[in-house]
């Protein structure tokens, strides 16, 4: 091999490595809640293409919040008390989250598309679990 077409494969291997470094995980930007109130944090992984253009409505309680983005997550400021969650047309798919005064909880919507059905499905979260995943997700307010 000549010194030439090594240099170039070197360069051509480099380039394409580029892409597979990734940043340090960052904990996620969240607001600390006051006292009487409580914090809801929503996020999705990215995932396959197909079901990255899939932007289910959220649903917390009686209020649509607008499409769940994948790769991001939102927090929202509530009162205290249960709260069913739901992403898309399907409720059944959600959950019940009963927020206590003070309190952080953190669901992840599960984007899925097969023969049978498309839809989101809504989870509940540990804190751990769910900090580890979004280090790296945008916040959107």
């Amino acid at each position: 091999m000549t010194p030439r077409l090594k240099l170039l494969c070197t360069l051509w291997l480099g380039l394409l490595m580029a892409g597979c470094v990734s940043a340090p995980a960052l904990a996620p930007d969240l607001p600390t809640p006051a006292e009487t109130e409580s914090q809801l944090v929503v996020y999705r992984l990215g995932g396959p293409l197909r079901t990255g253009v899939i932007r289910p409505e959220l649903h917390i309680g009686d209020t649509t919040h607008g499409p769940v983005y994948p790769t991001a997550y939102r927090h929202f400021t509530l009162r205290p008390g249960r709260y069913p969650v739901w992403a898309g047309d399907d409720a059944s798919r959600g959950t019940e989250v009963t927020l206590a005064p003070g309190e952080t909880r953190y669901v992840r919507v599960i984007v899925e598309l097969d023969f049978e059905a498309r839809g989101a499905q809504v989870i509940e979260v540990d804190a751990d679990t769910a900090e580890a995943a979004m280090a790296n997700l945008l916040k959107l307010e």
